[in-house]
């Protein structure tokens, strides 16, 4: 199949979701159901209630998927949509762009889908496209069923905004305010609130940050951010360590700015370009409330990467 090029495939979905943009706020309105899908649903098996990963974790199922989706009309949008989740799956990227863009630019309407519209989503941020990427992904998030998993995905999301610099603070923090509206949220996401309201630098989100810090400092002593956060798309490797590292040196007591030194650390070259001056800031501040702890041996240890592409 003809490889479709990471600046077309963002044409097509800056196309796509211009003719549907579901509306200008940042947040998300939690829950809405799941609407069902004409002529059955293809991707049931395939769905994030089942398989909340961006890759699958048993390829033979989603493989077994995949040839039932293949039974439909070839060139139909539809099969060619419900391709690409599954190819997603199964890390053929190239592949699930190549029929996501043909999809989109025969009927938009495919994006209606959440499960779609997550993967025109995840594979908006792998090319580095995060506007197109966050809208697709709130999209998502308004119309996955209520059963569905959606604590990892707000951190992704709010990741995939804050990597756009700081315009994607404000989307970032509308998307996890949103989210605890309505769920206590794991500390993670609280602590990637507090990181984003610290990046703001102004004086009364970083005071909210500081008090978010507080409250979590007894959750975070024996968390790594990245390693605990189950998707972590490699384009914002590093953010889980930055949201733990912060919250302990805000939380303002030094056993908590010597315990942030590793995790910030370890951020420092792996957080996305727009926040490594911000890292290596707060890394220094930890460093001066904590002279005699030094820097760890591998500040750039390996951190959760992709599968190997299943054959």
């Amino acid at each position: 199949m003809r490889a479709v090029s990471a600046s077309r495939f963002s044409a097509a979905l800056a196309l796509a979701v211009a003719l549907a943009r579901p509306g200008t706020a940042q947040a998300v309105d939690w829950p809405v159901a799941q609407g069902s899908t004409p002529g059955g649903d293809l991707l049931e098996p395939l769905r994030w209630r089942h398989i909340p990963s961006w890759f699958a974790s048993a390829p033979d199922r989603t493989r077994s998927a995949l040839a039932l989706i293949d039974r439909g009309p070839a060139d139909d949008p539809r099969t060619l949509a419900a391709r690409a989740v599954a190819l997603r799956q199964l890390n053929h990227e190239d592949e699930a762009r190549a029929d996501l863009a043909r999809a989109v630019a025969a009927r938009p309407e495919v994006l209606d889908d959440a499960d779609i519209a997550l993967t025109a989503a995840y594979l908006a941020a792998r090319a580095h496209d995060y506007p197109a990427a966050v809208d697709l992904a709130r999209r998502a998030l308004a119309r996955m069923d209520t059963a569905s998993p959606r604590a990892d995905l707000v951190l992704e999301v709010s990741r995939w905004s804050m990597a756009r610099g700081p315009d994607g603070l404000a989307p970032a923090i509308a998307l996890l305010r949103s989210y605890l509206a309505v769920s206590a949220g794991t500390p993670l996401v609280r602590a990637t609130l507090a990181l984003a309201l610290d990046r703001t630098g102004q004086p009364e989100a970083q005071r909210e940050a500081r008090a978010l810090a507080s409250a979590l400092r007894p959750n975070l002593r024996q968390t790594d951010g990245d390693r605990d956060s189950p998707l972590i798309a490699p384009t914002v490797l590093g953010e889980g360590r930055a949201a733990v590292g912060v919250c302990l040196l805000l939380a303002g007591d030094p056993a908590g700015a010597r315990e942030a030194i590793v995790p910030l650390a370890r951020a420092a070259s792996t957080v996305p370009p727009p926040w490594r001056a911000f890292q290596s800031t707060l890394l220094a501040t930890a460093r001066r409330a904590a002279p005699d702890v030094s820097l760890p041996v591998d500040p750039d240890a390996p951190v959760p990467t992709p599968p190997r592409r299943t054959p």
